[in-house]
């Protein structure tokens, strides 16, 4: 795991002589890649996962609480395979730091929406806020859904005209060639908002946690060249 790079030995006279002898190592890294870095990037793809779970899943809360719990039980194997040094601290241990972070957020998020499902409209008004953000993951679905819908009654139509001048009937006005069809207005329930805002979670953690890895991949070899 550890190669020896140099060795140094200072005779220091005081009151009582003795000798101080120093190490430089370098830590070989597919040992830790494989045994400690690559389990983390697991974990953390498995921690995003918490919001594909629905809410009324009740293994949704216990799922996110598991992945925190192996996140702390990473750091502390973390801490207890590095030297002891009050000097400085290890720049992994800063990353798994700030994962554990993270995890706590998205399991508290996790907790807050399994009790929001619970809510009924009727008895608790839903906020303007939770259906804003609720609605910004669902316009681009319900405007793809439109757009097929408005196709459809396009090739209904064509045909339905097509139809008419083969049999040689009359020609029906447009509004007769189209089905009949009323606008229905979805109407926001606790549950809607909670699904569009866990969708929502995914997205914002899932950058937050590629950029984050890209910024600890790039930075970390940066400042250890520079001491």
């Amino acid at each position: 795991m550890w190669e020896l790079l140099e060795t140094t030995w200072e005779v220091m006279e005081d009151d009582e002589s003795y000798v101080t002898i120093s190490f430089k190592l370098r830590r070989h890294p597919s040992y830790f890649m494989m045994n400690v870095f690559m389990p983390v990037l697991v974990l953390l793809f498995l921690n995003l996962l918490v919001f594909v779970l629905p809410c009324e899943c009740g293994e949704k809360n216990s799922y996110a609480v598991t992945i925190f719990l192996s996140f702390a039980i990473f750091l502390t194997i973390v801490s207890a395979t590095l030297p002891e040094n009050a000097d400085s601290v290890s720049y992994f241990q800063i990353f798994l730091f700030g994962l554990i972070l993270e995890s706590t957020l998205i399991t508290v998020i996790s907790i807050l929406l399994t009790r929001l499902v619970s809510f009924s409209e009727d008895d608790v008004a839903i906020p303007g806020l939770l259906i804003t953000l609720s609605r910004l993951v669902r316009f681009n679905a319900c405007c793809i859904t439109r757009r097929h819908a408005d196709k459809g009654r396009q090739l209904y139509a064509v045909s339905a005209e097509e139809g008419t001048r083969q049999t040689g009937g009359n020609i029906k006005t447009e509004e007769e060639n189209q089905p009949e069809t009323r606008d229905i207005e979805d109407k926001d329930s606790w549950r809607t908002v909670v699904n569009g805002i866990d969708a929502l979670c995914l997205v914002v953690f899932s950058v937050f946690s590629v950029l984050y890895t890209i910024l600890y991949s790039v930075a970390c070899p940066i400042l250890a060249n520079s001491m």
